[in-house]
């Protein structure tokens, strides 16, 4: 009875211990969650310099205009979002279109970096701090009139992964804000551009799309687009865009960019679609043109060239019948007047030698003795 007691006290120690371990932590044990980076960017309105106009309906971007030799200025605020400290890091990078889409290119530094003044490139904010960052660009004298495109890059890490001002890209919380600007007055900076119809030539590397551009705007352009196919006839189909890039254009002038035709693409009369971007400006341009290549072409182009080769012959064929059976119903309508005009000769011809006869016959008889 003592031993089962003794046991049974035993089992009831060791609940106990187990139990008060686990409510009691460890020292060097104890962990918090790592803090979620975050962060918001937003744009104060004017500060200095005007609002570039082509970048109507932009909310959050970083629009202005500067004239040649002046320098205007933008105040952003960041905020962080995070529930610990960040490492803020501020830098101007590079951007490019694609497809008129502004694309940001993180290998290259943006051509007006040097342009570009920050208060601060770095700094330490708190949860929920917000921080007030002055940009100021300082455009050249000498700098044509026109539009540069940037972005201004925001990115947060975590304070431990910093060392010497360096920053690790390691879970890093990145924020970019597109940058517009037009160097001139808002009166210079106006960008417009047309596509006029398109045709097809020889070039020396094939058959090519002509595509005239006119810049019918004050500033320069270099616009990039693709090309879109559509059958005529519905029956052919080549779905994939064709892209194309101009040189510099100044204004009031125009380039005509040749667009090889891909071999892929069929004989055929085609809807040629154009989709020209210039910054955030766009035209469009829809032409016909008749693709035909030396031989005879596509299996697809060789079997419709068929089947309007078969309805021409149908249609020959209709009417060389038609054509016979008219001049078989005429000659059989002329072989019965002309039978008709056969019995009439005869029978005309057989009176008038029966007359001949009765004319004889009185006459000889006339000339005879008669008999009392």
């Amino acid at each position: 009875m003592k031993v089962r007691a003794k046991a049974i006290a035993a089992v009831l120690g060791v609940v106990s211990i187990v139990l008060m371990t686990s409510a009691v932590p460890s020292l060097g044990v104890i962990t918090t969650p790592t803090p979620s980076l975050g962060l918001t960017v937003s744009i104060v309105p004017n500060i200095s310099g005007e609002e570039t106009p082509i970048q109507a309906g932009q909310k959050n971007s970083i629009a202005l205009t500067v004239a040649p030799g002046k320098i205007g200025t933008k105040i952003v605020k960041i905020r962080s979002a995070s529930t610990g400290g960040e490492f803020i890091s501020v830098s101007i990078g590079d951007a490019y279109r694609v497809n008129g889409a502004l694309t940001l290119n993180d290998a290259k530094t943006s051509s007006i970096a040097a342009w570009v003044t920050l208060d601060r490139q770095h700094a330490l904010l708190k949860p929920m701090q917000v921080l007030d960052l002055a940009i100021s660009i300082a455009v050249p004298a000498n700098e044509p009139i026109g539009i540069r495109e940037a972005y201004l890059l925001v990115k947060a890490t975590d304070p431990t992964s910093t060392a010497k001002g360096s920053v690790s890209l390691a879970g890093a919380a990145r924020y970019a804000v597109p940058i517009y600007l037009g160097v001139g007055t808002t009166t210079q900076i106006v960008t417009s551009f047309s596509v006029g119809i398109i045709t097809l030539i020889n070039t020396t590397g094939g058959m090519a799309f002509a595509v005239p551009l006119l810049n019918t705007g004050m500033t320069p352009i270099a616009p990039v687009g693709f090309l879109t196919l559509g059958s005529v006839l519905g029956q052919l189909n080549f779905a994939a865009q064709i892209p194309f890039a101009a040189g510099v254009i100044q204004p009031g002038g125009s380039q005509v960019v040749d667009v090889l035709v891909p071999a892929q693409v069929p004989d055929a009369v085609w809807n040629v679609h154009a989709d020209v971007h210039e910054g955030t400006d766009h035209a469009t341009s829809d032409s016909i043109v008749t693709l035909k290549r030396q031989g005879l072409g596509a299996s697809g182009q060789l079997k419709y060239y068929r089947m309007i080769l078969g309805l021409i012959s149908f249609i020959l064929f209709v009417f060389v019948f038609l054509y016979i059976r008219r001049g078989n119903r005429e000659k059989t309508r002329l072989d019965a007047v002309e039978v008709k005009s056969d019995l009439a000769e005869v029978t005309l011809a057989t009176f008038q030698r029966e007359e001949e006869r009765a004319n004889r016959k009185f006459k000889n008889n006339k000339g005879r003795p008669s008999h009392s």
